[in-house]
């Protein structure tokens, strides 16, 4: 495998040339925009509405906190550019209809064949500047090709009737249910209520939460919960004890075992960690 990185304060590129399977075995989301360019081969995605398959010269775009996983649709090579950006990094360099569109962008969008003709000739000028040898001008070079990919981006979104994408739908009941999780799941979730809730066998239900969310869907909603935990444990004034039940842990030990399990700390441990993290570098801290 090779795999090559720019990172800038507001733009990710990476490029990413192997063969074989490179799975992601879980859903997971982040908090910036996500562009996926395949240059060669094809790769699987999968999100809670449903899931595509990008080949050659396909793109999707997936925005802030979309819940997704990817996964090699076969054993050949594969080559991809992904590009990653923050709000405002588009808030900093493009105006205010671009901007505004932008935010109405809640769903990944995937490009028809006959749209990715016309945003082909940017993306090719964006890798170009990405493989050239380092010099002074390349970030800025790089940022600026990356804009004039956005903008046709957004041209061709505004010719679109709507914002939809070309994800097809499947066993859409299971995705509804998933949605549920991520909406609830710091209240008290049970097979018999989400099978009763949906009209679903308890037996099918798990079997296909578990191959839909690459987990079973038992670790999926502690991941959620624990996630949750990390921030309430640095940002809020509560105690342990009271984030546990708030996040549907029945004690304070299940909440302390499970949180180990996903992140290898305790939640003791993981506080000091933070602070002392945020005691070395605290401009980062301050964020």
């Amino acid at each position: 495998m090779r795999n090559e990185v720019i990172d800038f304060d507001d733009l990710y590129v990476d490029h990413f040339i192997y063969k074989g399977e490179i799975n992601m075995s879980a859903y997971h989301r982040h908090p910036y925009y996500e562009l996926i360019y395949i240059l060669d081969g094809r790769r699987q995605i999968f999100f809670p509405n449903g899931e595509c398959v990008l080949s050659k010269e396909n793109l999707v775009l997936i925005p802030p906190n979309s819940l997704h996983r990817t996964k090699s649709y076969s054993l050949s090579s594969q080559e991809r550019i992904v590009v990653y950006f923050k709000k405002e990094f588009i808030e900093k360099h493009l105006c205010k209809e671009i901007r505004d569109i932008t935010d109405t962008l809640n769903t990944p969008v995937v490009l028809s064949n006959d749209e990715m003709k016309k945003i082909l000739p940017f993306f090719n000028n964006l890798i170009t500047i990405f493989r050239e040898p380092d010099n002074d001008l390349k970030e800025e070079s790089l940022r600026m090709s990356f804009l004039s990919v956005f903008v046709e981006f957004i041209k061709i979104l505004k010719e679109k009737p709507s914002y939809s994408n070309v994800i097809s739908v499947k066993d859409s009941v299971y995705y509804d249910i998933i949605k549920y999780i991520d909406k609830n799941f710091q209240e008290k979730i049970t097979l018999d209520e989400l099978s009763e809730r949906f009209g679903v066998s308890k037996y099918q239900l798990s079997k296909k939460l578990n191959l839909i969310l690459g987990v079973s869907w038992v670790t999926y909603i502690n991941t959620l919960r624990v996630a949750k935990a990390q921030n309430m444990l640095i940002e809020s004034q509560s105690n342990v004890l009271s984030i546990a039940f708030s996040l549907g842990f029945g004690s304070i030990t299940h909440f302390e075992r499970v949180f180990k399990s996903i992140t290898s700390y305790s939640p003791t441990q993981y506080i000091n960690l933070v602070n002392n993290l945020n005691a070395i570098n605290p401009e980062e801290g301050s964020k």
